[in-house]
This record gives structure tokens, sequence and C-alpha cells, in this order.
């Protein structure tokens, strides 16, 4: 960091917390923290990748709070390359936050946030990204984050009565079942037949072969925000020690011309979840759509076992999901059990009039982003 303020600066002596970055032996504190405030058991595997090994910042992008030789707050980053046509910008992605639920209402969420905008004020990120639910979205636009638009979620529910069993109480089972029945009929209905080209071979393999896939995104770039996906991307989005991964491969000719991405992990309540991470390339004509629209029915003939399936529009459309039993969460029957929506929310590292465009393009207009579970921060 050079010449940055630290705006907790003039706290004073009296000051209990302590608000700076990560040393390497924070790690064990915000991995015990972790557990503390989101429920689950995440170790030092898990921390490396995701924000040691990170290949896109020198530093380990966390900043914390600590009391007493205690870490009692955590503020960590992903960082991003986003992309739009031949521009390329450094950005950073809040995740993961933390703070002790001893220590809360004291405006160490609003001190953590300040503190990294500040550090990075004066480095390489010029842009802030998230994807922050009703409860937390209103404290980034305090702090100068502009709502983008909600982002919708399409699920295939596979396993309705795991799921009810796992997530709701008996107060809410009426409701719950009304909401049920019409996914269990969209998901036994067999998907009506959909576009397919007869020179298109799908296979499935183990892992994700990286240099594929950063080809077949090299071969048709959107031209809206998004993350760059070279193989260094891909390697480390999809190097997760919390997920297994297969990739499914359309080849004419026995060449590739598209590529999905499934992920699978099972949560501590017994739900299994798979989602259609990335779908490749982003863009392009019908032929590509259509095939990577062929690799919907082996995805969901693979991943029968899964409690559901969730995808997100993009390379394929909306209405394929739909004939394969998907459902979105913005609109009945599922938004009648949403918890909370997500929002895509943005923000200029520097802020300025000019700031709120990139490459003579709103950052704040919906239109101008695309992207999957990639950009998502989801483990």
């Amino acid at each position: 960091m050079t010449g940055a303020t630290d705006p907790d600066r003039e706290r004073g002596a009296t000051d209990p917390y302590t608000v700076r970055r990560f040393r390497p032996e924070d790690r064990d504190g915000v991995i015990a923290l972790d557990r503390i405030v989101w429920d689950r058991d995440r170790g030092p595997d898990w921390f490396r990748w995701k924000y040691e090994s990170n290949p896109f910042v020198d530093d380990v992008p966390v900043f914390v709070v600590e009391r007493d030789g205690q870490i009692v707050g955590a503020r960590p980053f992903m960082a991003f390359r986003i992309r739009t046509g031949e521009t390329v910008v450094d950005a950073l992605q809040p995740s993961d936050t933390m703070v002790h639920p001893d220590h809360r209402r004291r405006g160490l969420f609003t001190r953590m946030t300040r503190r990294a905008i500040a550090a990075y004020a004066d480095e390489e990120p010029s842009l802030l990204f998230n994807y922050p639910n009703d409860a937390a979205r209103p404290g980034y636009e305090k702090l100068g984050w502009r709502t983008v638009g909600p982002q919708v979620t399409f699920y295939r529910i596979q396993d309705p009565a795991r799921l009810l069993s796992a997530r709701f109480d008996a107060a809410a089972e009426p409701l719950v079942r009304r909401t049920v029945r019409p996914l269990v009929r969209a998901v036994r209905r067999p998907p009506s037949r959909l576009p397919r080209r007869a020179d298109v071979d799908v296979a499935s393999q183990r892992g994700v072969p990286h240099a594929t896939l950063a080809s077949l995104y090299e071969g048709s770039v959107p031209r809206r925000f998004h993350a760059l996906r070279d193989e260094a991307l891909l390697a480390w989005r999809f190097g997760s020690p919390v997920w297994s991964r297969r990739t499914y491969l359309a080849r004419r000719d026995g060449t590739a011309v598209a590529a999905l991405v499934a992920r699978t992990r099972t949560l501590a309540d017994g739900v299994t979840v798979t989602q259609i991470a990335d779908v490749l390339p982003m863009a392009g004509d019908e032929y590509e759509r259509g095939a990577a629209t062929t690799l919907l029915g082996p995805v969901v003939r693979d991943h029968a076992e899964s409690t559901l399936i969730a995808a997100i529009t993009g390379p394929i459309r909306s209405a394929a999901l739909e004939r394969h039993g998907f459902r979105p969460d913005d609109r009945p029957p599922l938004s009648w059990v949403r918890d909370r929506s997500k929002t895509l929310a943005v923000r200029p590292m520097r802020l300025s009039a000019s700031s709120w465009t990139l490459d003579g393009r709103p950052i704040d207009d919906p239109a101008n982003w695309t992207g999957t579970f990639v950009e998502r921060d989801t483990t």
C-alpha cells in the first residue's frame, strides 16, 4: 500500500479494536471465526485455495479485526479480472464477511470495508462487485455501492422430501407442500424435444480441462462485463476442495464446440447440491448455443441423486432450462419460499463522476453484465 489513508488512524489508543491487513498467523483465527459465524467446517486447505492461491493478487486480500489477541472480524475478498471486449480491469469481490456474534452492531463491518477500500485506493483493483442479499445490501449502498439488478437462479428440485425435512419447520409445511407439487410435476415430466445437432458427440470426464475451456472462451468472448476465463482463473475457481466436478464436452469432428462444468457437494443438512457452474462459449451463434443446450440432458441424467440442480441463464437460455424441469426463484412457486433474494451490486474503487463507466459503458446497467456461478461467491 502506498500513500493510502487509514480511516482508523484517528481512533486513538482507547479503541479496543484493531482493523488491519491479514497476517499468516491469523489463518487459524479466521477459520475458527468462519466456523462460528457460518456454522460450517472449513479447513486450512479451503482458506489457502480461496484466498492465498488467488492468481490475480500478490497479497492475501483479507482484512481482520483483532481484540485482545483474538480475531473477531474478517473481511475477505476474491480477486478477478473483469473483461468487456478487449478491455480488462482488476476487480475485487467481498466474500465470507464475518463478525463474531459478541461484537456485532459496533460498526466493524463498515470499518473493515472502509479500511480495505483505503488500502487498495492506490493499487491495481479498480472495481468492487458482489451479490449481497436483501439484509446486507443497504449496508453496501451506504458505503457507495449501487444496485445493478436481481440475480435469478433456476432450480431443478429432484428430492423435495429431503429438501422439505432439511430446510423447513412444521409450521411452514402447508405452504412448502403447495410449492413443491408443481416442482415435482415439472421434474417428472419428460423434457420436451430440444434442438440437437446430429454431428455433435457428447462425452464427460472427471475434473476440468482448463486449456480446453479457455480455448472455447476465447473463441467467442462476450461484450458484456464478466470474469475473464483464462487457464489461471479456471484452475483457481475450479480448485475448491469442497466440490467434486465433472465436465461435459460437445464435439464436432473431434473438436470441442461447447462445454459445461457441473460441480456437486453435500451440505451439513444432508442436501446434495449440483451446480451448472459454467457453460462455454459464453457467447456464440445458434449452433454453439444448441451444442451447449445438448449437454443439459446428460447432466440431469448423471446427477439424478442430487437433491437439486442449480443453474444461471446465459449461454443456456431460460426456455431450455424450463423444458428440463428447472424453475426460476423470482416467480411462483419458488418465490413463495425463497428466503432472501440476491442482487448484483458494484462500486468503483475510486469514486468520481467518470468512474461509473468501463469502456464507455455504465457499470450499474444490468444489460452490461453476464456470468455464471464462476462470478458468484459459492464456496
